[in-house]
Order: structure tokens, then sequence, then C-alpha cells
């Protein structure tokens, strides 16, 4: 266990640069903190300027004590790294010299239980060739570093990392768009193999057997976008839904998620302003797009229409409730997947909305530093703390807050 008192601000001198002075602003910012999924620990990147040591954090909020692996110093990893997968260093204009932990833009993932977690180096840069990444893999409250499928082809491990539900296996991508989706088994770790030859993004049944994702064949005659199932371990596929369309238009499908044994589909169209042009702008079409439940023993579905075409979905754990937004035109809604009908919104404040509560019942929503709740049950929205000033930073849900000592029987049941 690491002494807490690297839990400091960096001294105020750091630089930046030899040529441009500027310090780090103090605290950690929300992209750097993860909580655990049991709410016990916070995992938090500390970067640090001017070759200064930088440091990721396990932090026991039931007890306080810190246990730090220490990443970069003197502009250098210190935690170990797989020939040719070095991250290259990111470099904006103007600045001589940036290398600080934070310039690799680190993501991390808890893994399902909350017994560990993964975390990516690297910077993609281009979609034109790889850049080098690195995954690595902690267990909880440990600070040895295990770099993950050291053994696999490739020099960028880690693109877009996600777990299985039972926490067994991790998926990533390779080079998006060349090198298809990965799959490296946690009793294995070294190695990993290709699930897919696609670069998707993967949602995984609750048994982890198999995996959905949306496809499209542009060059078929006439084009067609799919939904497909993949049985991880045998290699099955199945298409579950497919729509043909047009030169003159564009239909998109995204694979929100599963919802009481039926796949939930986002069937987005878009038709060309002027067809006459090669490569015309495509303008959303609401009269036909549509959300799509396909019902994954039978494969019959049932269809839903909007007056706006959202863009970002986020399904509740229990899987009844779907918040849907739309990033063009500011307006969020929360729709009853049963019944088919939005029962809250379209409005600007569900746009803020952004994480389910293990419930299902309430939504946690940001907006102007200041963080709500709203309870999809009643419709009321309430401010969290507003006796407290400055900005506040929602980190996540607890699901048992006796696991604190101070929580009193009066708190609800899901705080933040």
């Amino acid at each position: 266990m690491s002494d807490p008192q690297h839990l400091t601000i960096p001294p105020t001198d750091i630089s930046q640069g030899r040529e441009v002075e500027r310090s780090l602003q103090p605290g950690l910012r929300e992209q750097w903190m993860f909580l655990s999924p049991d709410g016990r620990t916070l995992a938090a990147f500390q970067p640090a300027l001017g070759g200064h040591a930088n440091f990721l954090h396990q932090i026991d909020l039931t007890t306080g004590d810190v246990a730090s692996i220490k990443l970069l110093e003197d502009y250098r990893l210190t935690i170990p790294i797989v020939p040719s997968r070095e991250p290259k260093w990111h470099v904006p204009p103007g600045y001589d010299v940036m290398r600080s932990i934070a310039d690799l833009f680190p993501g991390l993932i808890w893994r399902p239980g909350s017994s560990g977690f993964a975390f990516t180096l690297g910077y993609q840069s281009s979609v034109l060739g790889p850049d080098p990444e690195q995954l690595y893999y902690v267990d909880a409250f440990d600070t040895a570093v295990l770099p993950l499928a050291s053994r696999a082809p490739g020099i960028d491990i880690g693109h877009r990392a996600e777990w299985s539900p039972d926490g067994q296996v991790i998926s990533y991508q390779r080079s998006p768009f060349f090198e298809g989706t990965w799959l490296i088994e946690m009793a294995t770790p070294d190695t990993a193999f290709r699930l897919l030859e696609e670069a998707v993004d993967l949602k995984w049944s609750d048994d982890s057997t198999r995996v959905y994702f949306e496809d499209a064949s542009f060059d078929a005659e006439p084009p067609v976008a799919i939904a497909r199932e993949f049985q991880v371990w045998t290699r099955e596929s199945r298409d579950l839904y497919s729509v043909e369309f047009s030169a003159n238009e564009l239909v998109l499908l995204k694979v929100v998620g599963l919802s009481e044994g039926s796949l939930v589909v986002y069937e987005a169209h878009a038709v060309a302003d002027d067809p006459t042009q090669q490569f015309p702008n495509y303008i959303d079409d609401p009269a036909r797009s549509r959300l799509v439940l396909v019902h994954l023993q039978t494969l019959a579905t049932r269809s839903f229409q909007f007056h706006i075409v959202p863009n970002v979905f986020l399904l509740s754990p229990d899987g009844s409730l779907l918040l849907a937004r739309s990033e063009d035109r500011k307006l969020g809604m929360v729709i009853d997947l049963a019944a088919g009908d939005v029962i809250h919104g379209p409005s600007e404040d569900l746009f803020y909305a952004r994480d389910w509560s293990p419930d299902s019942h309430l939504l946690a929503m940001r907006r102007d530093d200041e963080i709500f709740f709203f309870d999809v049950t009643t419709g009321l929205t309430t401010p969290i703390a507003p006796e407290f000033e400055g900005e506040k930073i929602f980190l996540g849900w607890v699901p048992d807050p006796s696991i604190y000592p101070l929580a009193s029987e009066s708190e609800p049941s899901s705080p933040p």
C-alpha cells in the first residue's frame, strides 16, 4: 500500500514545455476518475508535468486507504512495456514537450464485480494506420500492472476496450476499420484472438455467450443494413434484422441492447439533399426512422416512431426503459419499451441525463456544473447538494450506501 502523501497537488512551477510556461490546474478532472461498480473504490489518474511522477491511485472510500501505482517519471513509463507498443506522445502546436499521462488519453474500465480494472495507454491519431496502444490489468487494491495480450499480433491493443458481463473476457478493436474486433480471455491474458473481421462495438448477452452488433453492405444490390447475432465460442452467426435501401437514401442501424428477450435496434433513415451529387449530404427522415424490437426466438418485430431522430441511447439496467438523446437538437426522452410510449420528453433537460441508477428509477443529470436527479416514476427533478458551491462531478452510483461508516438510514437507496 502506498503512502497517501502522494495525493497532492503538483508544484505550481511545473511547465508543459521549455518555451511555453503553463501549470496544471489543481484538482482531478472528471475524465481521470472512475468509481468501481460496488462504490467502494475510486481509481484516479494524477498527471504531473515537467518530468514529475504521474500516478494511478486506488482510494478505498470506506477506509481512506490509498494504493498508488507510479506510471510515469522523467518522461518515461515506469510500468511494463511490450516491445513496439510504447505509446506515441501527442504534442499540440506551440508546445515543445508534452509528457504527462494525460497526453495519452487514458481510459479505465472496472471489471464487473469490482475485482479489478483494465486501462489503456495510447493515442489514436489516424484511421490510416495503427498507433501504439497497450491495455493493462490491475487487481483491485494491488499495485502489480499486467500488460494484456503481450503475445498477440499488432501494436494497437485496447482501443475501445469493454468487459463481458461475466468479467472473463475483454473485447477491443484493432486499427479501426482494418483489423477487426478481438477478445482476451482472462484465463490466458497474454494472448488474444480475432472474433470478427469488422471493428465494431459489441452488445453482450447476459450469459456472455453471444454478442450483437450492426453491419452494412453498401456494395450489395440493393445496399442493406443488418443487425447480427454472433455466438462467441461456436462462431455461428445469424442475421436478426435487415433493411434494404436505395442509392438516394441511407439507412443505418444502431444496436442498443437487450430487453426482455428482444434486441433493441434503432433504424435511422436519411435522404440525399441532392441525388445528382456524387457525395451528397444526407438529411434525417423522422417519418421513416423508427425504434425496432426484434424477438430473439421468433424474429417477430415491433416498431415505434418518434418526432425526433435520436443518435445516443442508454438502456436502463432492467431493460424496461430507454433514454434517447438527439445531439443535433439538444433534446432527450425516456421511452417505455413494453408500451412503446414516450413517458418523458422530448425535453432539453433530459438531453443532459447521462446515468441510470441500478434500480432503473433515477437518471443522473449534469448541467452548468450542477448535478440533478430525475425520477422517472414521478417526473420530478431534484438538485443534489445545492448548498455546496463550485463544480460538481457525478462519479457513479453506490448500490449499498451502508458500506460507508457515516451513512444513515434516511439516505436514499441509490445515492451518487
